[in-house]
């Protein structure tokens, strides 16, 4: 029987490569939202060489110090908790925004603690996010639902925000035990008002069910498609609200380096400007900021790749029947159909152009990033998974460690770092001060946290001159006490 699990996430900072968990909550409901297990809630405390952020603090109002003591655990021990509750049998796990923030920080915080980064991306069937079917609801079938506008007069997909909207019980937004109840009942909401639209995109979730509506299909060179591309809508986060966060796009080729990400070609535009255009002239259109776009009078061209990983929100063209949902997405059915033929008859040339805008080859390589951060650098061998397995044995015994033969030299730097942070009775005296010396360091630059002693004095006396409330004050206040002892433990500041 297929469970779902709904979770979310707490961080020190928001910065996904570098965020620690502050807490992790979940509940297990099956497909009707009926809870099947307890609750879990886990807290974690930032290690020495961590600052946290005194705005994250604010939001989620949550003190290093007075964390509950029966739920808080070290890092490793909660990360390795989260891995054994998503890797359970026929489980579906579920969140709001999670694919693009809390599923993120999830893989760079097992990285940095030497665990399978990917424990939950073996299973394509896995994996649900229903921030993009709230888009789609509000785009395509926005009956039943109550929207609130934000203060730019967009739309506002705020878990928050929707909740207080649809009367949904939040006791503590950014509280995320109340945020998973949240998320709970706006998904059951979803389902009672567009139950079509919801079993849509929950049963179009899977890689191989996306491949059938974008024609694709794999072989052993790259892909092939089976037929003519078609169009389709695409909903995201990253297209304007003036478009009400939709638009058609074509399906052009999977990328040359990424096997799970589809180059699209927006079809709202014309096609003839990729044939009158050098791959150069593509990619400064593409990729420069809209700073330098305004600066030039020029417009972005739409090309996105779109990662299947991350459950894109895709659908056929069939769900703009209704009258005015084509000009809700601000696109002309006649003029996209011109596109659509000429693209189709020039179909070859645009896409070796896409392909090749595409070529990583072509962009330079990442400057020198910290250890930490490198997950995407870094890829892991059999050997090195088995030994990694047998340190962690180790580190939970508490017994004496080696050294060990990896194929990838930059893991004895994390497993350093790993029992500095959750086992620092391993540490001899000269690694002890090796730790030391690390954090002081990272409390200057920021290094691998991205967040310095500096930055968060500077944010708290930003903070200090706004109209907070009372308890936000106390809160603030006992936050930068906590930081100075934090710090002068390693730093003696």
């Amino acid at each position: 029987m297929t469970s779902l699990l709904w979770y979310d996430l707490e961080t020190w900072n928001s910065n996904v490569r570098s965020a620690r968990i502050a807490q992790f909550a979940a509940i297990k409901t099956d497909l009707d939202f009926n809870p099947i297990a307890d609750p879990i809630v886990y807290y974690c405390a930032p290690a020495k060489d961590c600052i946290p952020s005194p705005n994250a603090v604010l939001v989620h109002q949550l003190l290093p110090s007075k964390l509950p003591p029966q739920n808080t655990l070290s890092e490793l021990e909660m990360l390795q908790r989260i891995q054994q509750v998503m890797q359970q049998p026929n489980t579906v796990i579920c969140g709001y925004n999670n694919t693009r923030f809390d599923n993120e920080v999830l893989r760079f915080s097992w990285f940095r603690s030497a665990l399978d980064a990917y424990a939950i991306d073996y299973q394509e069937e896995n994996r649900w996010d229903i921030i993009d079917t709230v888009r789609a609801c509000h785009a395509l079938r926005p009956e039943g639902i109550y929207w609130q506008k934000n203060e730019n007069n967009a739309t506002s997909f705020r878990l928050e925000i929707l909740a207080k909207a649809n009367q949904i019980d939040q006791k503590q937004a950014h509280n995320a035990l109340s945020d998973v109840y949240a998320t709970i009942a706006m998904a059951k909401l979803l389902q009672t008002k567009q139950p079509k639209l919801y079993d849509f995109f929950f049963s179009h979730r899977t890689k191989s069910k996306q491949l059938k509506l974008f024609r694709l299909e794999q072989n052993a060179d790259y892909h092939i498609q089976t037929a003519p591309p078609p169009m389709l809508v695409h909903i995201s986060g990253m297209i304007s609200d003036q478009q009400n966060r939709a638009e058609i796009i074509v399906p052009i080729a999977f990328h040359p380096t990424y096997k799970n990400e589809i180059i699209a070609f927006g079809i709202k535009q014309n096609p003839q400007e990729i044939l009158d255009l050098s791959v150069e002239q593509i990619r400064q259109r593409v990729f420069s900021s809209n700073e330098q776009l305004a600066q030039k009078n020029q417009q972005r061209l739409r090309i996105c790749s779109i990662r299947l990983k991350k459950v894109p929100a895709i659908a056929p063209l069939s769900v703009l029947k209704k009258a005015d949902c084509w000009h809700k997405i601000q696109h002309n059915q006649e003029q996209c159909d011109k596109n659509y033929q000429l693209l189709l008859k020039n179909f070859d040339t645009i896409r070796n152009k896409l392909v090749e805008l595409y070529d990583s080859s072509i962009f330079e390589n990442e400057s020198k990033i910290d250890v930490d951060l490198s997950l995407y650098n870094n890829f892991l061998s059999r050997k090195d998974k088995r030994l990694l397995t047998q340190f962690h044995h180790h580190i939970l015994e508490n017994r004496e460690l080696f050294t060990f033969d990896f194929d990838n030299s930059e893991l004895q730097k994390i497993l350093f770092r790993v029992r500095a942070r959750n086992a620092p009775q391993t540490l001899n005296q000269e690694e002890q001060n090796t730790w030391n010396k690390y954090c002081q360091e990272e409390h200057k630059t920021g290094n691998a946290t991205n967040y310095s002693l500096q930055q968060c004095q500077q944010e708290i006396a930003e903070l200090k001159k706004t109209d907070l409330e009372p308890e936000k004050e106390a809160l603030l206040s006992d936050f930068e006490q906590w930081v100075h002892q934090h710090t002068d433990q390693t730093d003696g500041l």
